[in-house]
């Protein structure tokens, strides 16, 4: 039986954010043409425009592909974390240690977004959007384990959250750098020091 054109359309647009996923993380996001993503994805350029708008929402798309990825990866990990040692363990991985090529790519995916975004005013606003919600989210789970723990946090969840986050994004980008300067129990413990909960 035929697809239909919803199918068709939805299969067009994930081939074109996992083309995108690739060369941007491999090569660069200046460095790749809207007509490179479409050869990749056995598409058309105008395909990339239909459902995009344009490469730099070709990007947000492939980022926001990420950020959902990495909510359900993480969603699921805290559930099956027992104490503060697992869930800061699972933080690190779902945020900044996913492993293999998809990893690095999405770290370097990450780098890409901030460079562009460091020229564009409009795609700023989204971003620091984005990482707002990162960091509310994050905050809200840190109050919960300060409760859990009987304890208080070093600092406001707010401020919390923003040390911590720069906290995994810089031990992440180092560890694709130096791969044994940053060992999990390292980050681990890291990110528990800014907590100030102690361990689990």
């Amino acid at each position: 039986m035929g697809r239909t054109q919803l199918e068709r359309k939805a299969d067009t647009r994930e081939r074109l954010v996992r083309a995108a996923a690739e060369l941007f993380g491999s090569l660069g996001f200046h460095s790749v043409s809207t007509d490179a993503v479409a050869a990749r994805a056995d598409r058309t350029s105008g395909a990339v425009y239909a459902h995009f708008g344009s490469k730099q929402g070709l990007l947000l798309a492939v980022l926001e592909e990420w950020r959902s990825e990495t909510a359900a990866d993480a969603e699921v990990e805290l559930d099956a974390a027992t104490d503060l040692d697992a869930r800061t363990e699972a933080l690190w991985r779902t945020l900044s240690s996913r492993t293999g090529e998809r990893g690095d790519a999405w770290l370097m995916l990450e780098m890409e977004l901030w460079l562009h975004a460091a020229r564009q005013p409009e795609l700023r606003q989204l971003l620091a959007e984005r990482y707002d919600e990162i960091r509310h989210e994050m905050a809200h789970a840190f109050e919960e384990w300060a409760a859990t723990a009987g304890s208080s946090l070093a600092s406001p969840p707010d401020e919390m959250s923003t040390l911590v986050l720069a906290l995994l994004l810089g031990l992440g980008l180092q560890r694709r750098m130096e791969p044994e300067s940053v060992s999990d129990e390292l980050a681990g413990r890291g990110i528990r020091s800014l907590l100030g909960l102690g361990a689990g």
